[in-house]
């Protein structure tokens, strides 16, 4: 999926909702978000946050497809301290 700024805004916003939330209360959370494209997304992000609380962040890549590479450099640049 091509991601614009717009769709990566919206993506923040709803993850920042969605980690507030309850673990077991997410999945019903996100059917009733409107937009299916961000569904696979929250629910890789939530598995990589699972991951990340279980100390295996990192033991497979988060697959981005579609994303222009400058446009992920741009990304993490904007995430860093």
């Amino acid at each position: 999926m091509k991601m614009t700024c717009h769709d990566w805004r919206a993506l923040s916003s709803l993850l920042d909702v969605a980690l507030e939330l309850p673990e077991a209360e997410r999945t019903s959370w996100l059917e009733t978000l409107e937009s299916d494209r961000m569904r696979p997304l929250l629910r890789e992000l939530f598995s990589r946050h699972d991951l990340l609380e279980q100390g295996r962040f990192l033991s497979d890549p988060l697959e981005v497809r579609g994303l222009p590479l400058e446009t992920l450099r741009a990304l993490l640049r904007s995430l860093a301290p």
